[in-house]
């Protein structure tokens, strides 16, 4: 995308179904490098090949930060952690999920998990990690020339999105979708709490500048992406 920040496309096919996953990779002075988000359960060659794609090393990650508890945002954390050494930030909510000290909030029940052996293995997989840094919301991240932790929940409890203070690029993780650089809310079917979900969008729609928006599910979006944040914000 620019110099400060790559968005790194991952494609998951597998029980699950087929998927692109954005992650994004925040890169600071000599090469200080942080991943947002840590793709599938057993991923992690293909991470580092996006990375490699882009001129990266799982040796250059110096944090990974992890929007919320879903599988398919802490799938590799460990793996990926481990290969790279990176601390690991997340909100203090989602900490005991993504530790694996909790059950995760959308763990499918042992009904669906018994119909479906491929989704059992791949939950059975994930990379639970230790959560080195724990942030709240409106903390200020020393990464990419300052990022702010934007808590923005109802996906799940304890989601953030990122925002990139000097690029004003807002990383949203699951709080908006998208698809063809068109910007939408946040997948009714995935999100417990939609009201709270719908709230957490208005918050970001309070936004006084955005320059562009990397959702995980669809991307990229560029065309006056704060004007079709407040207009997706209005329709919730």
């Amino acid at each position: 995308m620019n110099d400060d920040l790559y968005v790194i496309p991952v494609t998951f096919v597998g029980p699950l179904g087929s998927m692109v996953l954005n992650l994004a990779l925040i890169v600071g002075p000599d090469r200080d490098t942080t991943l947002v988000d840590a793709s599938m359960p057993g991923h992690v060659d293909e991470v580092a090949a996006a990375l490699a794609a882009d001129g990266f090393s799982m040796d250059d990650l110096r944090q990974i930060v992890v929007t919320h508890q879903d599988v398919d945002h802490i799938g590799s954390l460990a793996a990926i952690k481990i290969r790279s050494c990176a601390t690991v930030i997340a909100h203090s909510i989602e900490a005991p999920y993504i530790e694996g000290k909790e059950r995760l909030v959308k763990y499918p029940s042992q009904e669906r998990l018994d119909q479906n052996p491929g989704m059992k293995e791949i939950f059975d997989q994930i990379g639970f990690a230790p959560v080195d840094r724990l942030v709240e919301d409106g903390d200020l991240l020393e990464i990419g020339g300052g990022t702010r932790v934007i808590h923005t929940p109802g996906h799940t409890p304890g989601h953030i999105s990122l925002f990139l203070e000097r690029s004003k690029t807002l990383i949203s993780g699951d709080a908006l979708t998208s698809a063809d650089g068109q910007l939408a809310g946040p997948s009714v079917g995935a999100t417990p709490d939609y009201s709270t979900a719908v709230e957490s969008v208005k918050k970001l729609a309070a936004l006084p500048e955005v320059n562009a928006i990397v959702t995980y599910h669809g991307g990229l979006v560029t065309d006056d992406p704060l004007g079709q944040l407040r207009r997706v914000a209005a329709s919730l």
